[in-house]
């Protein structure tokens, strides 16, 4: 399936066998991959992981977790790579509900949220010292 708006391939992965083979195409091919979930709600010990996204620049898999089951184990290799960076805004969120989900998180993070904080912090800082020319 391609998404319309974009280039990159998306798949709806139901099933541990369908992950299985995605999986081994992504981890070759990416150093990089994008990361999402979608929740019950906000508390990784009472409420559910219910979809996991992982994408590439070429490849992205929605992945039901409850229709996967147990299979989703199949994830951990690639969210544990020491070397393929892991991208998302406030990933540190989607990191705790993978985490008390069985699925560790290792390797680069690159939290896009933490990111918009220190440029605000920064420009929040420059306005104080009278230098909110830098923002024009």
């Amino acid at each position: 399936m391609k998404a319309s708006y974009s280039s990159a391939h998306w798949n709806f992965v139901q099933t541990g066998s369908e992950l299985k083979k995605i999986l081994s195409r992504l981890i070759q091919t990416s150093s990089l991959i994008a990361i999402d979930v979608e929740t019950t709600g906000l508390d990784p010990f009472k409420d559910e992981l219910l979809l996991i996204q992982v994408g590439t620049r070429t490849e992205q898999l929605v992945i039901d977790v409850k229709a996967v089951g147990d299979d989703i184990r199949v994830l951990a290799p690639v969210l544990m790579h020491p070397s393929i960076g892991k991208l998302g805004h406030n990933l540190m969120f989607d990191i705790a509900f993978l985490e008390v989900n069985g699925l560790k998180v290792r390797g680069p993070i690159i939290d896009t949220y933490l990111g918009c904080h220190e440029l605000d912090h920064k420009r929040l800082h420059n306005r104080r010292m009278g230098q909110d020319w830098v923002e024009r």
